[in-house]
């Protein structure tokens, strides 16, 4: 069973949650990232452009720490 590594914000009554595979390549990580930025867009939830920013923030510490 892989390892998933994992990115969360909770934010009101919503939790928002992302998961990938380390091991999955930077193509893994950029459908993460593609991810983030499809609900930042969606005028449906309370995620913004800054929570985007946030959590892609944390995805390059994880690919960083992962790579050190």
């Amino acid at each position: 069973m892989p390892s998933y590594k994992e990115l969360s914000l909770l934010k009101g009554d919503e939790n928002y949650v992302f998961r990938y595979t380390p091991g999955g390549g930077a193509g893994e990580q950029q459908a993460v990232l593609n991810s983030i930025v499809d609900c930042a867009k969606n005028k449906n939830t309370n995620f913004d452009w800054f929570d985007a920013v946030i959590l892609s923030s944390k995805l390059s510490r994880q690919i960083i720490e992962r790579t050190d």
